[in-house]
């Protein structure tokens, strides 16, 4: 299986590096609707996404004047590594926080609280150092659960006049603190079969259903999975998807839209309903598209067009830290 399979490689952390199709010479490919459902329009059952999380720092939130509050630094999403994304793409303008990628509430046993959040390996590591987070700054890293659209134009983007302080409103309940955290990592970078993260809550998770983890790599998971996280980390998305080769080692390769900061969100079989991994990178091609009605100017939209559009690391190799 090959990770390298299409034009361009996006990894799905804040290290992308995107090379642009063939629009860059002028061309432009007509627009495609996006496949990534809204949490209120997929037909999921309700833990696979009640148990999402984003993950961020804890120095992006500051207490809002409702104490019960906080401001969650975000901005409106509006292009893709800083070129501007099409106006009527899928979810062009809806808050994109400042986070780092997404996580799982995952089942202790047959216990319905849980204090772990199961994620890629590198969204708990320090985007320079490489260090652990929760280890090293324990409540460094902060898990926001809810942060999902369950009715239209839930979320504000409210902003200073005259300044780009822009933020979205959260709940306190809602936010959790990284305390401690396991990965296969053990260099300064995360080799694939590594990439995995587990971390511990500064206190259980009450009133939200944690998702049962895959604890061996057989039997394999079936073809159809679903994919929940937070693609440039807006409002949490869903989207069905295909394993075309899953395999007892090595990645799973699935047809998902994969975006900066969509890392740690979860694969989750359809049929087992359990989470079968975590998505660490991303392979597809982003390509120049016509904005309608065609004009001179082309703006940046994803080219998904590829057969693997999302790799995940098994959720196994994190089972040992998952009792």
């Amino acid at each position: 299986m090959t990770r390298h399979t299409t034009a361009a490689v996006l990894v799905a952390s804040g290290f992308a590096v995107c090379v642009p199709g063939a629009g860059a010479q002028g061309q432009c490919i007509p627009y495609q609707l996006d496949k990534r459902l809204e949490a209120y329009v997929a037909q999921v059952p309700f833990e696979w996404t009640d148990a999402d999380a984003l993950i961020t720092h804890t120095q992006h939130l500051t207490p809002d004047d409702d104490a019960t509050k906080y401001r969650l630094l975000a901005s409106a999403w509006t292009d893709i590594n800083g070129v501007g994304g099409c106006s009527d793409r899928d979810y062009h303008g809806q808050p994109s926080a400042l986070a780092t990628g997404s996580g799982v509430l995952a089942r202790r046993g047959d216990s319905d609280d849980s204090d772990l959040i199961f994620t890629a390996g590198h969204v708990l590591r320090h985007f320079q150092t490489h260090a652990q987070e929760c280890n090293d700054a324990p409540g460094s890293v902060a898990v926001i659960f809810g942060f999902g659209n369950f009715s239209p134009d839930q979320w504000q983007l409210t902003c200073e006049p005259g300044t780009l302080n822009c933020w979205i409103l959260v709940n306190k309940d809602d936010v959790y603190y990284c305390v401690q955290q396991w990965d296969g990592c053990n260099t300064t970078s995360c080799p694939f079969d590594t990439d995995w993260g587990v971390g511990r809550l500064d206190r259980s998770v009450k009133g939200r259903i944690p998702m049962p983890i895959k604890r061996n790599p057989l039997p394999l998971p079936g073809p159809d999975v679903t994919i929940v996280g937070h693609p440039n980390s807006i409002p949490m998305k869903v989207e069905q998807v295909q394993l075309p080769s899953p395999g007892p080692t090595g990645d799973y390769n699935a047809t998902g839209h994969v975006l900066l900061h969509s890392s740690g969100s979860m694969v989750i079989d359809d049929v087992a309903g359990e989470v079968i991994g975590t998505v660490i990178a991303g392979n597809h091609q982003i390509d120049f598209a016509c904005d309608p009605p065609p004009d001179a100017d082309a703006c940046y939209r994803e080219d998904f067009a590829g057969p693997n559009g999302a790799l995940a690391v098994p959720s196994y190799l994190a089972a040992p830290y998952i009792p």
